[in-house]
């Protein structure tokens, strides 16, 4: 746990990480209460992969916030695997008409949203602020 000051990016990435990770909780909810579908996936997989996002990022919100020194290297894997399991996601297992018309539109705001956890990342403030 760091004991210098924590930067205000820091800050914003660890609400907008936990903000993720309660999307991710909800929608595991949703889909639990959801009325059986005609899936092409197991019924299993999508509240499964979002209570696996949830709970990662519970885990790099919390880090990111008290300072943990581990945490800068999780969260940007982290960013990093979701990033690419987004896109595994959408081009193998989803074959919708509308996964196939949003995927650019959303994958490109995963893109920016990836690059931007990465430039706050390995910002030296925040590289200052994570090592001991």
């Amino acid at each position: 746990m760091s004991t210098k000051p924590r930067p205000r990016l820091v800050t914003c990435l660890s609400l907008a990480v936990l903000t993720f990770s309660a999307v991710q909780f909800a929608s595991v909810l949703a889909w639990l209460r959801l009325v059986p579908l005609e899936l092409t996936l197991p019924a299993w997989y999508l509240p499964a992969r979002s209570l696996v996002w949830g709970l990662v990022g519970i885990v790099a919100a919390l880090g990111l916030f008290l300072g943990w020194s581990w945490s800068r290297r999780f969260t940007r894997y982290s960013a990093v695997v979701y990033l690419l399991w987004y896109w595994a996601d959408r081009l193998i297992l989803r074959s919708s008409t509308t996964a196939r018309q949003t995927l650019w539109f959303y994958g490109g705001l995963q893109f920016l949203a990836t690059l931007l956890i990465l430039w706050v990342l390995g910002r030296k403030g925040t590289r200052a602020y994570f090592e001991e």
